[in-house]
């Protein structure tokens, strides 16, 4: 006489997209597997902090000593020469930021709240994959 007896192995999270709506059950091998949907309850970024150099450029008024504005003395504007010219310096800056590296998603499976660290934001819900093993006792 042959006994059917089957076990709860593991519950594994599926980081692809939610795209089932209900759930499938499948025979793999020995192995009962079924994907089900879970309840988001909690949802919390992580971040990261990078440093990026940025060129950028500061501007001033100086005086020309060269001589160059004096060409322009007879302006016919009428307003006096002016000797100040505009002076840029190139110069590199550290700015920081705020990256999201990805998320630790908690959710409600079976009345059991559970986390998971998922790379991507998941949504409402996430995919449940539960595996029940199947074993034949003699």
């Amino acid at each position: 006489m042959k006994l059917l007896v089957t076990a709860l192995i593991g519950i594994l999270v599926s980081t692809s997209a939610v795209s089932d709506s209900g759930y499938r059950s499948s025979l793999e091998g020995d192995s009962l597997v079924k994907f089900e949907l879970a309840r988001v309850v909690r949802l919390q970024p992580i971040q990261e902090s990078r440093v990026y150099n940025v060129t950028r450029t500061s501007c001033t008024m100086v005086e020309d000593l060269s001589g160059a504005s004096a060409q322009n003395a007879g302006s016919p504007t009428g307003k006096p020469p002016s000797n100040m010219v505009q002076r840029c310096i190139p110069y590199t800056d550290r700015e920081y930021k705020q990256i999201t590296v990805g998320y630790d998603v908690t959710f409600e499976y079976y009345g059991q709240i559970r986390t998971v660290r998922m790379s991507h934001d998941p949504g409402t819900a996430v995919r449940v994959k539960s595996v029940t093993n199947v074993y034949v006792m003699e």
